[in-house]
C-alpha cells in the first residue's frame, strides 16, 4: 500500500514513538533533524535505534528523517530496521549516493528537494537508481529563495509542479506534499491539502496526528476513481494479451502504460481500509 499520510515525530521524544504508530498514519518518520535540537541528537539516536530494534510496528511504515554532514552515517546506522530514511537539504545527487553506498539495499531513500540548487537539479536526484520518492520541503525551499510564503498561497506552485512532474517521469512514488503548521484550522488543513492532491500529489507529511484522518481521507480514492483505475488496467492487460502498446479508455481516448501506471497507483492507495463516519 502506497501511504497517504506520513507523521512527523520528534526523535528526541520516544515516548511519542508508539502513540505515533497507532494514530492512523500510514507512515511515521522519526525525525533526528529539525525535530531534534543538536544537544539531543546522540540520544534520540540512540532511542530511534532502540525502538526499531524492537520491532517493526505492523501495518505501517516507518522512516527515520536523518541529518547530512558529518552526522549522516552514525543517523543511518541508527535507522537500520526502518523502511527508509528522507534526505534532507540536499543539493544534488552526491549526497544520495553517498547514503545509498553505505546502506546499500537495507533502507529505501525519499529525497526531499527543499533548495534552490535541489530544486534545479531535481531531474537529476529523482533519476538516480536509489531514491523511492520526494518530498518538497517547502519552509526550507522559500526561505532558500528569498520568498514571502504561506502555505495556502500558489507561491511555490511551479515548485511543487516540478517535484510531481519528476516524480510520474521517473515512476517514482506520487510526491509526497509538504507539512501545514496549523494544528488547530481544519478547515484550512483539508483545503491546502485537496490543492495539493488536485496538482498531482499522492500524500502529505503531519506535524500533528489531528492533521492524519484529514489527509487520509482527502488522498483516498473516491469509487468513481476506483472504477476507472480498474477498468483502465483490465483494457491494458487486454490490449497487451494481443501484443499492443496503446488502448482506448472508456471515453475513446488512446491510453498507454504512463496512464495505467497512475492507475496502479490509485489501487494501491485504495487498499487502505476508509475511514468510519
Amino acid at each position: 500500500m502506497l501511504p497517504r499520510s506520513y507523521l512527523f515525530v520528534p526523535a528526541d521524544r520516544p515516548e511519542r514513538f508508539d502513540d505515533a504508530a497507532i494514530s492512523g498514519a500510514d507512515a511515521v518518520i522519526l525525525d533526528l533533524e529539525d525535530g531534534t535540537a543538536y544537544s539531543e541528537k546522540d540520544r534520540a539516536r540512540t532511542a530511534v535505534h532502540d525502538w526499531l530494534h524492537k520491532g517493526h510496528p505492523e501495518g505501517i511504515e516507518v522512516w527515520v528523517r536523518v541529518n547530512g554532514g558529518d552526522l549522516l552515517h552514525d543517523d543511518l546506522d541508527a535507522s537500520m530496521g526502518a523502511d527508509g530514511v528522507f534526505l534532507p537539504k540536499i543539493n544534488g545527487p552526491g549526497a544520495i549516493e553517498d547514503a545509498a553506498a553505505h546502506v546499500g539495499d537495507d533502507l529505501k531513500i525519499i529525497a526531499m528537494i527543499e533548495t534552490a540548487r535541489a530544486l534545479l537539479r531535481c531531474e537529476e536526484i529523482g533519476g538516480h537508481d536509489a531514491v523511492t520518492g520526494l518530498m518538497i520541503g517547502e519552509f526550507d525551499l522559500a526561505a532558500d529563495l528569498g520568498m514571502r510564503y504561506d502555505t495556502m498561497g500558489a507561491e511555490l506552485d511551479a515548485a511543487r509542479l516540478r517535484v510531481v512532474t519528476v516524480s510520474a517521469a521517473y515512476g517514482l512514488r506520487p510526491a509526497v506534499a509538504g507539512i501545514e503548521p496549523s494544528v488547530t484550522d481544519l478547515d484550512r488543513i483539508r483545503r491546502g491539502t485537496e490543492h495539493m492532491a488536485t496538482i498531482g500529489f499522492g500524500s502529505r507529511g503531519c506535524v500533528h496526528p489531528v492533521q492524519v484522518d484529514i489527509v487520509n481521507e482527502v488522498f483516498q480514492p473516491d469509487e468513481e476513481s476506483l472504477v476507472e483505475a480498474r477498468d483502465l488496467v483490465a483494457r491494458y492487460e487486454r490490449a497487451k494479451a494481443i501484443g499492443s502498446g496503446v488502448f482506448l479508455n472508456v471515453h475513446g481516448r488512446v491510453m498507454d502504460e504512463s496512464n495505467v501506471r497512475h492507475a496502479r497507483q490509485v489501487l494501491e492507495l485504495a487498499d487502505h481500509p476508509r475511514t468510519e463516519e
